[in-house]
């Protein structure tokens, strides 16, 4: 590459990387995904409501707390069910933001998954090896929040918060 040819040599790279290097994959991507969702079949739907029921968008679920009860439990026999209600009452409270903010930290998604709480599984475990004053912690691959004990609400608030 020389001063007078660079700019041949952008566009040769530019070609390569954005035309013909990935033409390939396009094209076995738009193959394989018109196998599972047939175009013709997709025609029906808008922008909008594809977006809502293939890409999970536009809305953050059900966060009341009849649902949030109905899935979200203990993960041992050692958690208690006010500590498990605790956390149902903080999760229940949260903004948008929060509850964006809350998944991250507890599943390592913003989002939740197609199915809702019912597919996240959320599990809560008291840790009562940890100090009290220890910070909530996360097993992100098992969707599990450990929470440290005898925390008040206003307290486990704060340090999730936090966390």
């Amino acid at each position: 590459v020389t001063r007078k040819n660079i700019g041949r040599y952008v566009a040769a790279c530019r070609d390569w990387f954005f035309d013909r290097g990935i033409a390939l994959q396009a094209k076995a991507f738009k193959e394989g995904f018109n196998r599972v969702f047939p175009i013709e079949a997709m025609r029906e739907y808008t922008a909008t409501e594809f977006a809502l029921y293939f890409l999970h968008q536009g809305g953050d679920g059900d966060w009341s707390i009849e649902t949030l009860r109905q899935y979200v439990q203990s993960y041992d026999q050692n958690t208690t069910n006010e500590e498990v209600e605790k956390v149902i009452q903080i999760m229940a409270e949260y903004d948008t933001d929060n509850r964006k903010k809350f998944l991250r930290f507890a599943t390592g998604s913003s989002k939740l998954p197609i199915g809702g709480f019912e597919a996240l599984n959320l599990k809560v475990f008291r840790d009562s090896a940890l100090d009290e004053r220890a910070l909530p912690k996360a097993r992100t691959c098992f969707n599990r929040l450990i929470i440290p004990p005898n925390n008040s609400k206003e307290e486990l608030v704060r340090k999730l918060e936090f966390a």
